[in-house]
Parts: C-alpha cells; sequence; structure tokens
C-alpha cells in the first residue's frame, strides 16, 4: 500500500480543485487550507504501514500463511471479522473526533456493497470480476474512494424534461470507456480522494442497467467546487480540530470525461432500478461506518468531559458526576448496537459475505441522534463560561498579560496554558463551525430520524408471530395474520 507521501504526491497536479470564497487551489497539499487536512489523510497512510504491536487493532492478527494486513482494507467473512472491522473504525475515528468521516477504509465497504449488487443481479462473469478487480485494488493500493449518490444540483430540477433533469448524460461510447457530461450535487472528501464512486442517482442508463461509475479525480474535464471552509482562527491551538479535520464536501462538474469501462458498473435493472442497486444494497455498510463516526465524536465528548471534571475542579460535584453517567450511559447504549451489528450480521448477501444488521444499527442510529445534542451540551456545561474566555497561546506569552492571565486560568495542578488548551479544544468540539457542518450535512445525508423509523418498522423481525404469541395467552380464538385487516 501506498505511504503517506505517495499519497500525497498523487494529489499534486491534475486535479482541478475550486473551494467557495477562496478560488482556485493549486495544490491541495501545500494551501494553508487544505494542507493540514491533507497530512491527516497521509498520517493515515503511514500508520498502516506495520504494526505498532502483535495485538494493533489495525491490522490482521499475525498468521504463518499471510503477512498482517491493515483490517478495514479485508473483507469480512465471518461475525468475528466483521467485529475486528469495528474495532479498527473506533480506534481510527476517535483520533479525529469523528470528524473524517471518509477515509480509504470507507472506501472498501462501498466497493463490497457494488460487489455485492453485481453479484445479486446475476451479470455477466465479465461485469462481478470487474467489481471484484476494483474492490481487490483498493485493499492492494488503499486507493481511496469516496461516495455520491449520484443526485444532481438544485438548479437542475427546474429544467423542463425528465432527461434534462437527471445529473449525467452520456456524450458517446468509446472502445476505451463511456464518455460523460453533466454535474454531481454534494458528496464528502472528494478534493482528497482518489475517486468518487457515482451511484444510480445519476440516471445513467446502458443497456438494460442503470449504471454506476468510478470516477478518477484527476480525470480530464473533472472540476470539483467545494463548500466554503469551515471559518476558524488561523492559530492551531484556538482551533486544534477544525485546522486539521476539515474534510470539505463537494459538487463535481463532469465536462466530457472518459469512464474506463471496468470502472463501470451495471447494478440496477433500467425496469426497476429499486429491485437492487448499491445505495440500498450498501446502505447497512456505509451507515455502519457514519455511526462510527458519530459514536466517536460522543466518544471524545466523553473524554472531553472527564478530563474536564478534574481540569475545572468539578470532579466530586454530584450534578457533574450525574452528567458524566448520562454520557456513558447513552453511550454504552450506541456502542451495544453497534457490537450487536457485528456479531449477529445479515448473511443474506450470495457473495457469502456478512453484512451489519440494519435492524440493529436502525436502533443505535436513532439512539444517537436523539442524545448527540444532550451530549454535546453537556460538554459545554461542565467548563462554563471559561470556554468562552480563555486566552490564547499568544497572550499567554505576552509579558503584559502572562501573570494575570495565569492567576486567571492556572492552578489545581495545570498551568493557564494547559487548561487553555483543553477549553480551546472542547470549544473546537461542541461550538465551532466543524461542529455546525457536522449537523448541516452528516444528518442529512444520513436521512435522519424519520427515514429511519420507517426503515426499523419495515425491518422488525417477525411482527406477526410475536402478536400471535401474545394473544395466544388468552382463550379466545383470533384471526390468523393472514386474515388480520391493516389499514
Amino acid at each position: 500500500m501506498k505511504s503517506g507521501s505517495e499519497y500525497a504526491e498523487g494529489l499534486r497536479g491534475a486535479r482541478v480543485v475550486h473551494i467557495v470564497g477562496e478560488g482556485r487551489v493549486d495544490d491541495i497539499t501545500t494551501d494553508p487550507k487544505t494542507a493540514a487536512t491533507t497530512r491527516s489523510y497521509a498520517e493515515w497512510y503511514d500508520r498502516r504501514s506495520a504494526p505498532e504491536s502483535p495485538t494493533d487493532v489495525l491490522f490482521t492478527p499475525a498468521s504463518v500463511d499471510s503477512a498482517r494486513t491493515p483490517v478495514e482494507l479485508t473483507i469480512p467473512r465471518t461475525a468475528n471479522d466483521l467485529r475486528a472491522l469495528g474495532v479498527a473504525f473506533e480506534e481510527t475515528m476517535l483520533a479525529s473526533a469523528g470528524n473524517l468521516t471518509h477515509d480509504p477504509a470507507y472506501g472498501n465497504l462501498i466497493a463490497i456493497g457494488n460487489l455485492d449488487a453485481a453479484t445479486r443481479m446475476n451479470l455477466s462473469a465479465e461485469h462481478v470480476q470487474a467489481a471484484a478487480a476494483y474492490r481487490d485494488l483498493i485493499e492492494k493500493e488503499g486507493r481511496f474512494v469516496t461516495l455520491a449518490f449520484g443526485g444532481a444540483p438544485v438548479g437542475y430540477r427546474f429544467n423542463a424534461t425528465a432527461e434534462e433533469r437527471q445529473a449525467l448524460h452520456v456524450v458517446e461510447e468509446r472502445a476505451e470507456g463511456v464518455v460523460l457530461t453533466g454535474r454531481i450535487a454534494m458528496h464528502s472528501a472528494s478534493p482528497f480522494a482518489d475517486d468518487v464512486y457515482i451511484g444510480i442517482g445519476s440516471g445513467v442508463t446502458l443497456g438494460d442497467h442503470r449504471a454506476a461509475f468510478a470516477v478518477a479525480v484527476d480525470s480530464p474535464g473533472v472540476r470539483l467546487m467545494a463548500r466554503k471552509i469551515s471559518a476558524r482562527h488561523e492559530n492551531p491551538f484556538l482551533a486544534p480540530l477544525s485546522s486539521r479535520f476539515d474534510e470539505l464536501d463537494a459538487q463535481m462538474w463532469l465536462e466530457n470525461v472518459v469512464v474506463p469501462w471496468d470502472r463501470v458498473f451495471p447494478t440496477a435493472s433500467a425496469a426497476s432500478p429499486a429491485a437492487a442497486r448499491p445505495d440500498q444494497v450498501t446502505w447497512a455498510w456505509t451507515n455502519w461506518h457514519q455511526l462510527y463516526c458519530w459514536y466517536a465524536k460522543g466518544e471524545f465528548s466523553l473524554g472531553l468531559a472527564l478530563a474536564l471534571s478534574d481540569i475545572m475542579g468539578q470532579k466530586g460535584n454530584p450534578k457533574t458526576r450525574e452528567h458524566l453517567t448520562d454520557m456513558m450511559v447513552e453511550l454504552e447504549a450506541v456502542r451495544s448496537a453497534l457490537v450487536a451489528s457485528e456479531l449477529d450480521p445479515d448473511w443474506s448477501s450470495p457473495t457469502g459475505i456478512p453484512s451489519p444488521n440494519l435492524r440493529h444499527l436502525a436502533a443505535g442510529s436513532l439512539r444517537m441522534m436523539q442524545n448527540q445534542r444532550k451530549l454535546n451540551e453537556i460538554l459545554r456545561i461542565i467548563p462554563g463560561s471559561s470556554m468562552v474566555t480563555a486566552p490564547s497561546d499568544a497572550e499567554l506569552a505576552d509579558p503584559v498579560l502572562a501573570a494575570g492571565l495565569e492567576q486567571s486560568f492556572g492552578g489545581g495542578g495545570y498551568t493557564a496554558l494547559q487548561r487553555s488548551a483543553v477549553l480551546h479544544l472542547a470549544w473546537d468540539h461542541v461550538s465551532s463551525a466543524l461542529d455546525a457542518r457536522e449537523s448541516a450535512f452528516e444528518l442529512h445525508a444520513n436521512g435522519g430520524a424519520g427515514l429511519w423509523r420507517t426503515k426499523t418498522e419495515a425491518i422488525f423481525p417477525d411482527r406477526d408471530r410475536l402478536v400471535s404469541r401474545v394473544l395466544s395467552v388468552l382463550d379466545v380464538e383470533m384471526p390468523a395474520a393472514a386474515e388480520r385487516v391493516t389499514v
């Protein structure tokens, strides 16, 4: 797999990236607005160059038959393999407080879903092999793939015809691939990715199938329009998270872009696209990953709250202890749902690959959405107004201010610099533009509580069996399940 420096080198050159309010970025590896996030992704690769210990959870166990490899890029074959993937996700995402929601491991899950869809559709061996080869490429090289459903930007919905409203159009089919033109609405991390996997929401039909595409970001004719950066102070001391983990969301514009045939994936019937499509097949995979991001954000909040209870002299305060216990209970409920989704997986895939059980994920996702605001509020309560007024390292180094600030923010075994650093970390975690970005995009991309409630009702197991068991305690004969009238 490529190193961090090789990853960064691959970002230079051909890609065309514009950031709203900033203009075109010539080199995202060196531009001050994007360089730190690039380094964070490069560190992802370097961390997976070799295990740090025999028990490193980011790598497969030692075996006489094979070398240890990054577990996040493998295909799980058992429930225990799925659990090992979850442990690796938890370890990785905590490091960014859940803010790097898309990374090369996410692309592996997309590719597994793509392979699953090709297999379910009973496509030709050639198509299934192409999906498998693409998945294998991700494992071998750590190719960074992010996901777009394929929908068009808002302006397209006002076009006159259905054809004009679809996101992409086929210009021509060539021997080397299909030529596409159009615009894809918002998706995450594409300025830092190798490919964007565009789902069937683009509306393109090839033959009898709706098609998905893996489009290289540096392809001629590709242009990315990224959102404005998360507003932050230029001093990393004041923005320890948002200065490093702003993954950027973007639109993708395509102008006569050639997509090779081995990156074109028929994944749904043109006649009934809802029957089997990667957006449904990968739903469990991608939302499993997203729930780990939310859990990591909550776990980071708990860790910060525990640290602040000590730093603020509130460790023995009964109300603070009650708040901390509430956080622990909520997070343990979500963690239990994640573990259950892995150890009680869905075995329905014809590939034989177990996938996270959507029933458990639905419960965990709803619990997290219901309580995330509560977790953030507790983290704002514990430090009080000190989180708002904490000084920067510059003021603390100013001889005119240093002594007074040390009196105001020092004490209890902590210097003013140490206490202020933690206070700014808390602010950046739950009161910054980076935190607002999660609310604006990640909750939207997830579908929200309404969608998850609908899915929970639809996938609830053995509804009729449970009703029959409960009614059987009565001595009154009841209608059989097939005879019950529902309205």
